[in-house]
């Protein structure tokens, strides 16, 4: 036994660490250094000590790489900081610990070296912050092309690039179609200063931003956005942007009301309203990610989108409309949300706590689908409306329901004035002496829609596709409506003491006429209801 050997035994065997540490510190065997430089079980200081007498590059190297007591790590670093380039490349490249690998980068000058880093570090950080060092146009119009980089990366070094023939090019025939789009954008790049509008997603597509998007709560997402144009960006994130999750078992997400920031440094974070969309998974974590997906069931979902961009209601009302969407939910399944305090909403499938969507929230979800165009009657919900509507309070909300479901028809109050049916037998328009419209199916004779046209009904003419309605009253103007939306499409004014008398149909749907009092015959035209002649009497 040698005696470095001999002072190594010594060493383990003595009990206080300060009289370990002196024997460490008269050992020179490099490789008994580095087993107490390396040893997790063995004190700080005791560690240190060896760290310091090491001069051993590659087990200097694996301490700084790879040693979870940052005091140790930050010790081997300064002992190879003066050492070769590529040593320390290879610490930034594959170093576990992020922080190493960042401190190592801060040394290296050379371009090549940091390329290289730029591509292979798992940390972006660390990939960043070599970039940042970087300042050779030809290095960096590599990055840009480089395909095995990440596309953070490539874009990156397209904005650090000011060499216009190199970006000239990229923007013609780089790989990435991103890198394209952000060259051609460095090469306009607007005067500074001005900011630029867009929407979330141009502006990842066009290479001029980057964002970072992670899980907060079952009603937000947190988004970390990093501006790369020069100039600042003014970034909507509007209503219905559908954010895919990495984690298979956690829900997606769709925004549920715009977001506008400015951002004018390099970083900015923001919360996002949001609603689940896969109601039986797991709420996204902190540590989930998501990155930009197209909205599921494109057509009802970017409609429902739509209205709930432009309405003041709860959160529970949101998700719940969304779930009818997604997942086609009926009144149980929206009872699966559950709240154990007005701030702590719990997984969906807990057996405990408030439920969140209660008859209210479903019936107001069930009309947003219906405002929507989505034909609620298709929907697992619609099965439980009569109980949805048993537990309503009386007003607005429960007569809107009680009308679309035709479980209490709203019978006129004042006298009927009017009553057509549709030439294919399955729609009845119906008017009285106050104004009022109204449409019923056949044969079950459900309400569908209540019309006004604020004075008593002469004429009352339906198309033979069902999909136009006129009417007419004394001394009123008279309307064309399109169905089954109820949206009046034409209003023409009379003149003083003069009614619409007659109306009447071509039988291919495709014009009308209107008579008055004075013998006057219009002829107008279909779908955009404009006078096409008149004839008068003598």
């Amino acid at each position: 036994m040698t005696d470095q050997s001999r002072l190594a035994v010594l060493a383990k065997d003595e009990k206080f660490f300060f009289l370990r540490s002196n024997i460490v510190g008269r050992l020179t065997d490099q490789r008994l250094l580095a087993e107490f430089a390396r040893n997790p079980n063995e004190q700080q200081p005791v560690r240190c000590t060896a760290v310091r007498n090491l001069t051993d590059e590659l087990a200097l190297a694996a301490v700084a790489k790879n040693d979870d007591d940052p005091h140790v790590r930050k010790l081997a670093l300064s002992k190879i900081a003066s050492g070769p380039q590529a040593a320390l490349a290879d610490i930034a490249k594959t170093a576990e610990n992020g922080d190493a690998a960042f401190a190592v980068v801060e040394k290296i000058t050379d371009q090549g070296l940091l390329a290289e880093i730029a591509v292979a570090s798992k940390h972006g950080q660390v990939r960043s912050g070599a970039l940042e060092r970087i300042k050779d146009s030809q290095a960096l119009d590599g990055l840009a092309r480089h395909v095995g980089a990440s596309p953070d990366t490539r874009l990156l070094a397209v904005w650090r690039l000011a060499d216009k023939l190199l970006l000239s090019a990229l923007a013609q025939n780089a790989p990435d179609e991103r890198v394209r789009r952000a060259a051609a954008g460095k090469l306009s790049t607007n005067a500074q200063g001005a900011v630029e509008r867009g929407k979330f997603a141009d502006l990842i597509n066009e290479g001029k931003l980057l964002a970072e998007i992670n899980g907060d709560s079952i009603r937000n997402l947190r988004i970390t956005l990093r501006k790369l144009a020069p100039h600042p960006l003014e970034v909507t994130i509007p209503t219905g942007t559908y954010f895919v999750c990495d984690n298979p078992a956690a829900q997606n997400m769709v925004s549920t009301t715009d977001v506008t920031l400015v951002l004018r440094g390099d970083t900015q974070s923001t919360g996002v309203p949001v609603a689940c969309a896969n109601k039986p998974k797991d709420i996204p974590g902190e540590r989930d990610a998501f990155t930009l997906g197209t909205l599921p069931n494109a057509g009802e979902l970017e409609k429902l989108m739509a209205v709930l961009g432009r309405k003041a209601v709860s959160y529970h009302t949101k998700q719940a409309a969304v779930w009818i969407v997604t997942d086609n939910a009926d009144y149980s399944d929206l009872g699966s949300l559950r709240t154990v305090s007005q701030y702590t909403p719990r997984i969906p499938g807990v057996a405990y706590g408030t439920r969140s969507i209660a008859e209210p929230e479903a019936a107001e979800a069930m009309r947003l689908c219906d405002e929507a165009g989505i034909d609620i009657k298709t929907k697992s919900i619609w099965s439980d409306r009569e109980k949805i509507l048993a537990g309503l309070k009386t007003g607005e909300l429960k007569n809107w329901l009680k009308r679309i479901t035709g479980l209490a028809a709203p019978a006129h109050k004042k006298e009927v004035t009017k009553l057509v049916i549709g030439s294919g037998g399955n729609l009845l328009a119906s008017s009285d002496n106050a104004g009022q419209i109204k449409l019923w199916s056949l044969p079950d004779g459900a309400f569908v829609k209540m019309l006004e046209h604020e004075s008593s009904m002469e004429v009352l003419a339906l198309s033979p596709d069902g999909k136009w309605l006129v009417s007419g009253g004394l001394n009123d103007d008279m309307r064309l409506w399109s169905l089954p939306a109820g949206r009046v499409v034409k209003s023409e004014g009379r003149k003083e003491h003069e009614s619409v008398m007659a109306a009447a149909f071509s039988p291919d749907g495709k014009w009308f006429v209107t008579g008055d009092n004075y013998g006057g015959i219009k002829h107008w035209s279909l779908p955009d209801g404009k006078l096409i002649k008149t004839l008068e009497s003598e």
